[in-house]
């Protein structure tokens, strides 16, 4: 089974976006057992805190955010957060998802940060949503 971190930027894409949209998808392709969804206390808490940012309350009124951070750490596996290891990355409040990636042994790290994904880690590959959908779902 293939397993994987999904980085907040690409979570709350899938919560906000169309369905049609790769995000969202990656959330369909997960609960359809395609994939292992691998998240820690640090990225649920993130997750909550940028769906508490003003700017969504019209997709997070009536607590929807909150019942969906609840939901994703109830069903995800989760992890205990890693300790950092530093990697020059340009925004180090990413870190962390490296080193959840790295030290939990997932196979890719999804993002829709171009940075990050251009990022070489040994041992860590990057993809984007799409691009990450399409190697477990090639179209026909």
């Amino acid at each position: 089974m293939i397993r994987a971190v999904l980085d907040v930027n690409v979570l709350v894409s899938a919560f906000i976006g169309r369905s049609d949209r790769a995000p969202r998808q990656l959330l369909h392709a997960w609960r359809d057992g395609k994939f292992e969804l691998v998240v820690s206390p640090n990225l649920l808490a993130e997750l909550g805190k940028v769906l508490d940012y003003p700017k969504l309350e019209r997709w997070t009124d009536n607590n929807r955010g909150t019942a969906w951070v609840t939901g994703l750490a109830a069903a995800a596996t989760k992890l205990p957060d890693p300790g950092t290891e530093p990697v020059g990355f340009a925004d180090p409040n990413d870190e962390y998802l490296i080193a959840l990636a790295r030290q939990s042994n997932v196979d890719v790290l999804i993002s829709g940060d171009g940075l990050l994904r251009d990022l070489h880690v040994e041992g860590l590959t990057v993809l984007s949503p799409a691009a990450f959908l399409a190697s477990i779902a090639p179209t026909r």
